[in-house]
């Protein structure tokens, strides 16, 4: 049986999650949805006031009576920094107890260990010296590549110099003394779009498949309601499938035909007396109808939906979510990539739903995974 402070503990925590799920809600509305009594509630709202957990937003008008006052997460306390690395670009941003980003700051990757570092403190150190050191209770890295869950190892960014078996988790905890949360930026994206999100969040087998034209191709699945990790929290490296190069007899691994610097390559490869230079021409040669052009971006189709069709075929899942399929130049593949999924995955009978990206979404996915920890 739970003592008293136990339980004391658990219904603050059942309070605090209410409110962060809902935004802003009365104490009326609280005791409601949870069950507690009016003394309960009251009490326990008000030392979550106290320890800066939680605020008034102000009061609403019900059109008779009192107007309630409504609760809301502190924005001002409990922050968490997020930081997403990955071949592209580096994005660090600080948000409250619901993941709201209350600001940010994106820069291009740069390409040595030392460099990428340097600006990721740098960015912490000012976000602290301007929100408060104290008012920080976490730290949370989404990393490209394979990441390590177990010891918060980002084990390998390709395109970032010396960048290999890089301990983040303690690295940052002993800089700045504070819980830092190591997850695959997979698992963030699924993460958010979960939470946050309108495809995935009523579903408990869905897949969703994240193409950034920067970064590549990765993918995340909801197993039973929970996020798939794998062993140690690398699963969804969908960039490392083999699949047919749809040109001849050899298969290619996917993550080196997906990017627009990718596509650009091998077209160039492939047809060097064309004269295009820039990935812009490439597009505009498409898009006017010129064969192999266009035959470029077909390809790319067939090989993503292959890719796609063999998880569809593994796990069947109720939802796939193609984040990304949505671009200024998508019809231009969207057809090929809806066609060999059709062919290819078997009897499966998901349901295809086309998004576009939030590029948020993985700093947001970390930060709200370190909140949930936090908060338990």
């Amino acid at each position: 049986m739970d003592s008293k402070a136990d339980l004391k503990i658990r219904n603050k925590k059942k309070i605090l999650a209410s409110v962060r799920e809902n935004r802003e809600i009365s104490k009326r509305d609280l005791q409601r949805i949870l069950g507690l009594s009016w003394s309960t509630v009251s009490q326990l709202t008000s030392e979550l006031i106290d320890e800066k957990y939680l605020c008034v937003s102000g009061k609403r008008n019900m059109g008779v009576g009192r107007c309630p006052e409504m609760l809301t997460v502190n924005p001002k306390s409990h922050l968490v920094i997020g930081v997403d690395v990955n071949m592209a670009f580096i994005r660090v941003a600080i948000g409250d107890l619901t993941a709201k980003i209350i600001s940010k700051k994106t820069f291009p990757l740069v390409r040595t260990y030392d460099e990428v570092m340097e600006k990721i403190i740098f960015t912490i150190d000012s976000m602290m010296t301007f929100y408060g050191k104290e008012n920080i209770a976490a730290l949370a890295f989404a990393a490209q590549g394979y990441v390590d869950i177990n010891t918060g190892t980002s084990t390998c960014i390709y395109d970032i110099e010396n960048w290999r078996n890089v301990p983040l988790k303690q690295i940052f905890e002993e800089k700045y003394g504070l819980p830092v949360t190591v997850v695959h930026d997979n698992f963030a994206v699924m993460k958010a779009e979960s939470v946050l999100g309108n495809t995935v969040k009523n579903s408990s087998n869905a897949m969703l498949v994240y193409y950034s034209k920067n970064i590549g191709v990765n993918a995340s699945f909801l197993m039973n309601g929970e996020i798939y990790l794998g062993y140690n929290g690398a699963s969804g490296e969908l960039g490392l499938s083999l699949v047919p190069s749809f040109k001849n007899s050899e298969p290619v691994i996917l993550e080196r035909c997906v990017t627009e610097d990718n596509i650009l390559s091998e077209f160039i490869e492939d047809h060097p007396e064309s004269g295009v230079n820039t990935f812009e021409e490439l597009i505009k040669k498409a898009k006017s109808g010129e064969e192999e052009p266009l035959n470029a971006f077909k390809l790319f189709g067939k090989r993503l939906g292959a890719a796609v069709s063999n998880c569809i075929n593994v796990l069947n899942p109720e939802i796939v979510v193609l984040a990304g399929i949505d671009s200024e130049y998508s019809y231009l593949y969207k057809e090929e990539l809806l066609s060999v999924i059709r062919k290819y995955s078997g009897s499966a009978s998901s349901k295809i739903i086309l998004s576009k990206n939030n590029d948020d979404f993985t700093v947001i996915g970390a930060i709200l995974t370190a909140v949930q920890k936090y908060c338990e």
